[in-house]
C-alpha cells in the first residue's frame, strides 16, 4: 500500500506543478499583482523611481525577467520559489522521518493547497518570501551549532524581511526559540529598505503605524478585533478557520494538521518542540495581523506539516497509514479544483480569444481594472504622448507609460485621459471613445 501511495502522491505533485506552470503563461488576474507588484515594476522601468517606499526585493527578482519576459518573469520566479520550497519541506521531512511516503505526504500538504497552487502560477511575492523564511529554519534545523548556518539564516531573514515587513515577526519568532544570534546579520541585509522607508517618510517601518494604514486595515476587521475576548475566540476556533478561512482556500486538512502539531510540543526530540512552537506561535501571529488572510500564514504551514508527519512516524502504521490516505484524498481533491478552475484559460490557450478579449471575458473579476477590450488604445492612440490614468487600478495591461492620479504632477500638460464613469462636460476635453467595459478615453 505504501508504494501505491508513494506513486499517488508523487503523480499528483507533478500534475499539479504542470498546471501551475501552464498557469505561468496565462495573464494576470490577481489583484494586488496586477496593482502593486507587477505595475510598480513595470513603472520603474519606465520612469526609473518606484512608487510607494516600501520593501520591493520581490519585485526586484523579478524585474530583469519582467523586462525580457513580461508578466510571465515573476510568475516564474514564484512558480519556482514554491517548488524549492516543496523540496526543503521534503528533505526537512526526511531528516525527521526517514520516510518517503511521509516526506511524499508532507510536501503535497503544502504544495496540494488551494493558496500556494494558485500563487505558483501567479505574480505575487507570498512564496519567494516563504521561500526565504523556511530557508531559514532550515539552516537552523540542520546545523543549530554552526556559526556559518546561522549567519546564512540571519541572511535568509533579511532577504525575506526585503520581500515583507511581516517576515520582521519571523525574525522575533526564530530569534526567541533558536538562538537571537541571527538579528544581527538579518537587520544588517535589510537594512537598505528600512533607510529608504526613513528617508522619503522619516518611518523606517513605513507604512507600519502609519495612521491611514491602521484605519485601512482595521477597517476590514470587526471593532473588537483587539479584545481579549475576540482574540481567545480566534485562537479556539483556530483549526476551524484554517479550514475554512475568510479569504484563500489552504486544504480540508488544514485544521487537522494544525491540530496534531500540538503534540510536537510534548515530543521527546528538542528540536521538534521548537519547530512545534514556531509554528503554533506563527499562526498565532498572522490571527492578530489585520486582516488575517492566510497568505500570512503561509510561512508557518511548513513548521506544522513537518512536525505533523514527525508525529505521524511515531504512530502505530495503520494509523499513519489512514492519516496518509486521508491526506492524499485531500491532495486530490485540491488538484480537482485547479483544474476547473484552469478551465477558464482554455479559450486564451486554444487561441479562440486574444488576451485583451480574455481579460473582457474575465472583466467581472477584475473591477475598474484597465482592459483594452477593443485594442483601440493599442491601435489607435501614440505611446510617446502623456497619459493620465484617474478612476481606475490595476494598470499593468495599459500599453504605455502612464501617471496615475494618486502620483500625478500637478504642472504636467497630459495629452489624454483615460477614465470611467466620467462626465463629458467635466473635462476639458473630447471624448473620443468608450469601450465595451465603459472605459473612457478623452483627448485633452
Amino acid at each position: 500500500m505504501a508504494k501505491i501511495l508513494i506513486y499517488i502522491n508523487i503523480s499528483i505533485f507533478i500534475a499539479l506543478a504542470g498546471i501551475n506552470l501552464l498557469g505561468v503563461f496565462m495573464p494576470e488576474l490577481g489583484f494586488d499583482a496586477l496593482w502593486y507588484h507587477l505595475t510598480l515594476s513595470k513603472l520603474f522601468l519606465w520612469k526609473h523611481q518606484w512608487y510607494f517606499p516600501v520593501p520591493r526585493l520581490g519585485e526586484l527578482i523579478g524585474l530583469p525577467f519582467l523586462a525580457l519576459f513580461g508578466y510571465i518573469g515573476p510568475k516564474f520566479v514564484q512558480f519556482v520559489s514554491g517548488l524549492v520550497a516543496s523540496l526543503l519541506i521534503y528533505r526537512l521531512a526526511k531528516r525527521f522521518t526517514n520516510d518517503k511516503l511521509l516526506s511524499l505526504t508532507a510536501v503535497n500538504l503544502f504544495y496540494a493547497t488551494w493558496l500556494v497552487s494558485w500563487q505558483s502560477s501567479s505574480a505575487y511575492v507570498d512564496l519567494i518570501r516563504t521561500f526565504f523564511e523556511l530557508s531559514a529554519l532550515y539552516f537552523l534545523i540542520v546545523k543549530p551549532s554552526s556559526v556559518r548556518w546561522k549567519l546564512m539564516a540571519g541572511c535568509c531573514l533579511g532577504l525575506a524581511i526585503g520581500v515583507k515587513w511581516h517576515a520582521l515577526g519571523t525574525l522575533a519568532l526564530l530569534s526567541f526559540i533558536f538562538t537571537p544570534a541571527i538579528i544581527p546579520i538579518a537587520l544588517l541585509i535589510a537594512s537598505p529598505w528600512f533607510l529608504i522607508a526613513f528617508h522619503f517618510t522619516g518611518n523606517p517601518l513605513h507604512p507600519l503605524f502609519e495612521s491611514f494604514m491602521t484605519t485601512t486595515q482595521l477597517a476590514q476587521v470587526p471593532p473588537n478585533f483587539y479584545t481579549l475576548l475576540s482574540i481567545l475566540r480566534r485562537v479556539i476556533f483556530t483549526p476551524l478557520f484554517l479550514t475554512k478561512p475568510a479569504d484563500d482556500f489552504l486544504s480540508p486538512v488544514t485544521g487537522v494538521i494544525y491540530l496534531i502539531s500540538f503534540f510536537g510540543l510534548i515530543s521527546s526530540n528538542k528540536t521538534i518542540r521548537k519547530v512545534s512552537l514556531f509554528g503554533i506561535l506563527g499562526t498565532f501571529l498572522f490571527l492578530i495581523t489585520p486582516p488575517p488572510s492566510t497568505r500570512y500564514f503561509l510561512p508557518y504551514l511548513p513548521a506544522i506539516i513537518i512536525v505533523c508527519v514527525y508525529i505521524l512516524s511515531r504512530l502505530k502504521s495503520v494509523y499513519s497509514n489512514l492519516l496518509v490516505v486521508i491526506f492524499t484524498l485531500s491532495a486530490f481533491l485540491i488538484f480537482g479544483l485547479r483544474l476547473y478552475a484552469f478551465a477558464k484559460y482554455l479559450p486564451y490557450l486554444s487561441g479562440k480569444l486574444s488576451q485583451n478579449q480574455f481579460l473582457a471575458s474575465q472583466s467581472y473579476r477584475l473591477p475598474d481594472t484597465f482592459i483594452d477590450a477593443d485594442d483601440y488604445v493599442k491601435n489607435n492612440l501614440p505611446s510617446d504622448r502623456r497619459y493620465l490614468i484617474s478612476k481606475l487600478h490595476n494598470l499593468y495591461y495599459f500599453p504605455y507609460n502612464f501617471d496615475h492620479e494618486s502620483f500625478a504632477g500637478g504642472d504636467i500638460e497630459y495629452d489624454y485621459l483615460v477614465t470611467k464613469n466620467t462626465d463629458p462636460k467635466s473635462v476639458d476635453g473630447k471624448l473620443i471613445h468608450t469601450n465595451p467595459l465603459g472605459i473612457q478615453i478623452f483627448k485633452l
